[in-house]
């Protein structure tokens, strides 16, 4: 890493200017900029500092803006699509023009270029308040002329620029001009510079002066890596342990064949053995016995019902089914004295109605099958006719993915699943509860996998239907996980309705309400529409907010001083996901994490929206490229609302894409136009800590410190399954099934 010596003395090497050099024109007129042949060539890849380029600009342009005042930069895209800026520091005046100089570093030069990968840049003159809010800003055009050619690097190359360190002496160096010192011997009026080294930092002041100012931090200045130090002395011998108290944990039956096993668990003083012993093989069948043998029958009708006494006889003894446990059991009844009858109906068909349920359900999950009108008699040779090899959990298909719709146009359901090769598929409907086993519900269908799905024509609409698919094996085993299996229809008339994927790019749609005002959206993209969501972008904002605050303890200097340019971490992305009110939806991201002053003055976007909204939103996988700050590569992130990244807006390719496909609205600066500048997710090239990329109020490219001021305008998904209203009086569409907000459509 380079020391803050070496750099400034590398910045003095660098800054005379060569006034007898060609020099590329700048035309305020067409914004373009004209490059000599001399300088089109710019390198050979990997080139470091070798070549400068020599510019000429009118130094008043547009409404009288003189450029000499504002700060310079030239912005650049390599061959390989990274962007970056360079700051100017020699502009002089020259009469009516301003001259000023690039020395092209090491990333200009990184990737050679060819006829699909060029190299762009552009200037940049920029004016910021006291506030950094950005005031003036004037751009060319991208100018494509200049090549670099391939080149053979030595070695892989270490980057060894520190972007925090060079941020923090360009700030030293511009104090230093203003106050009239710099380099070489003082002029008349020119004061002597004084360093010093405090506990943390190299600082300076002006001799006289009482106060010192930071110019680089110690921890930005190392040195080579020491080599490891030599090994330190055995520690003393320990006390002796405690005696372990060993106990049995958990004992598990194995198949026959498999190895025994053990493990422990617990802690070091209460160790729990837990234990695996394999079943022993399965013995030869014994001899019969002689005799004849005897059959435990089922409850007869006649002794359930009809409000018969029921009298226990050495020769006929009933069976029933524990509901609860599902174990067969010997029921005991009052017995008749004296010829009298005892009236137990009542209290028989009501431990019938649980118990038939329970003893179809057994008969069924063990591979038999029950029609509705089996008597409990049906269902003992049902049993009787059940393999005595069949197990439960022996060759269950695979859970199947149910979905349901209810039509319009005539009545009825259709139902889909996925074929998961199983043997069959048992379909139950229930209204308004799910059915909890294979034998709960009204039987919908019950046979193979249907290609085109099935239409189940038994309900009506206004109703609340419930489905539920068993997929089973070819003994009759049904698999009974819920995972995808449950499905509910709300089978509502949808006359006058229209769904979401019916709505072309553009349509208006209501939804949302945020610090007293209803906010107003647009379908912008329906590219997803396969994948079930369409993106939405409201046409109001939440204001001009920072993306992020200064974070006061960070050590990046420019997350210190202009905040944070991470989207995760970010306080604008907080705002836009959260129900909390104000002073209560701001949490501190990070240990240097510093909250925004609006988080005391507004309330959490979502705060307001219906439960029916909330719940509505699509979530969004947003990728994001990460700064070198931040280990460099990209990373994702959910989100209810967000804000684009400056590739889905059509304004960029920056590598890696953080979206799948630009949006269809966006392909202008006249349809990227808004009421102001308003903030991307996209940071400003891979070393900046602090800058953003944002849109500005015309359409077109800009960035900005996280800690500046630009609209925040919100993104959403919306599914494609939701159904719509028009509303005359709001001139848009609203959803029809979000009884709080729009009560009339109910």
């Amino acid at each position: 890493m380079a020391t803050a010596d070496e750099v400034l003395k590398e910045m003095d090497n660098v800054s005379e200017t060569n006034n007898d050099s060609p020099v590329c024109i700048i035309d305020p007129e067409t914004r373009t900029i004209t490059v000599p042949p001399e300088y089109q060539l710019l390198g050979v890849e990997s080139d470091e500092k070798v070549e400068r380029l020599y510019f000429q600009c009118p130094k008043i342009v547009g409404d009288n803006v003189d450029l000499s005042q504002l700060i310079l930069f030239i912005n650049y895209q390599n061959a390989g699509q990274e962007i970056d800026a360079y700051k100017i520091t020699d502009v002089e005046t020259d009469g009516d023009n301003i001259t000023f100089s690039w020395l092209l570093d090491r990333k200009v030069t990184a990737y050679r270029t060819t006829q699909q990968n060029k190299l762009g840049f552009s200037f940049c003159a920029q004016k910021a308040d006291e506030d950094g809010t950005l005031t003036q800003e004037w751009n060319t055009t991208v100018n494509t002329e200049c090549s670099v050619l391939e080149g053979l690097e030595a070695q892989e190359h270490i980057e060894e620029e520190n972007s925090a360190a060079i941020a923090q002496i360009w700030q030293a160096i511009d104090e230093l001009k203003a106050g009239g010192g710099g380099g070489g011997t003082p002029g008349k009026d020119g004061r002597e510079i004084e360093l010093r080294k405090s506990s943390t930092a190299i600082q300076w002041r002006y001799e006289g002066d009482e106060s010192w100012t930071d110019l680089v931090q110690l921890s930005e200045i190392t040195g080579p890596a020491g080599s490891q130090g030599q090994t330190g002395p055995q520690g003393p011998k320990g006390d002796p342990g405690a005696t372990p108290n060993i106990q049995i944990g958990t004992v598990q039956t194995l198949e026959p064949g498999q190895q025994a096993t053990a493990s422990m668990s617990g802690t070091p003083e209460n160790p729990i053995l837990n234990i695996g012993i394999p079943k022993g093989e399965k013995g030869d069948p014994g001899e019969s016995s002689e005799g004849d043998p005897y059959t435990l029958p089922i409850m007869s009708s006649a002794q359930l019902g009809g409000g018969k006494a029921v009298k226990k006889t050495d020769e006929d003894v009933p069976v029933a089914v524990d509901p609860s446990t599902g174990q067969l059991f010997v029921p005991t009844y009052p017995e008749s004295t004296g010829g009298e009858t005892i009236n137990v109906d009542a209290e028989l068909k009501e431990y019938m109605n649980v118990a038939k349920p329970a003893i179809a359900s057994a008969i069924i999950n063990k591979g038999g099958s029950v029609e509705p009108d089996d008597s409990l008699n049906d269902y003992a040779t049902r049993i009787s006719e059940i393999p005595n090899d069949v197990y439960p959990a022996e060759t269950l298909p695979a859970q199947t993915n149910l979905t349901a719709s209810g039509l319009q146009d005539s009545v009825g359901i259709k139902l889909n699943w996925s074929n998961v090769n199983a043997s069959g598929y048992l379909i139950l409907r229930k209204e308004n509860a799910m059915p909890t086993t294979s034998a709960d519900g009204a039987i919908v269908y019950n046979g193979g996998y249907a290609v085109d799905g099935y239409t189940d024509t038994g309900v009506q609409k206004g109703k609340v239907y419930y489905y539920r698919i068993f997929p089973r094996n070819a003994k009759n085993q049904y698999q009974s996980t819920e995972d995808g299996a449950v499905v509910m229809v709300d089978y509502k008339d949808r006359t006058g309705q229209t769904l979401i994927q019916d709505l072309p790019l553009g349509t208006k749609i209501k939804f949302g309400q945020w610090n007293g005002s209803d906010y107003f959206w647009e379908i912008v993209d329906t590219q997803d529409k396969n994948s079930g969501y369409v993106t939405m972008a409201a046409d109001q904002n939440l204001g001009n907010r920072q993306f992020d605050a200064p974070e006061t303890n960070n050590p990046i200097t420019n997350r210190k001083s202009q905040g944070n340019n991470r989207w995760a971490y970010s306080a604008v992305r907080q705002l836009l996901n959260s129900e909390g009110d104000t002073d209560a939806w701001w949490t501190a991201q990070h240990e240097y994490d510093v909250a925004p002053s609006y988080a005391s003055q507004v309330p959490g976007f979502l705060k307001d929206f219906t439960e029916y909204e909330k719940g509505i939103i699509v979530t969004k996988t947003n990728r994001c490229v990460l700064d070198t700050n931040d280990g460099g590569g990209s990373e994702t992130v959910q989100d209810k609302v967000w804000l684009p990244s400056s590739y889905a807006m059509g304004l960029e390719i920056f590598q890696p894409l953080e979206d799948d496909h630009t949006y269809e609205a966006y392909t202008s600066n006249s349809e990227r136009a808004y009421q102001s500048n308003y903030w991307l997710r996209t940071i400003n090239g891979t070393s900046s800590a602090s800058g953003v990329r944002n849109v500005s109020s015309g359409g077109t490219l800009g960035s900005y410190a996280a800690y500046g001021n630009y609209a925040v305008r919100p993104f959403c998904l919306l599914p494609t399954s939701a159904y719509m209203l028009w509303s005359d009086s709001d001139e848009a569409y609203v959803f029809a099934d979000d009884s709080q907000r729009n009560p009339a459509t109910e």
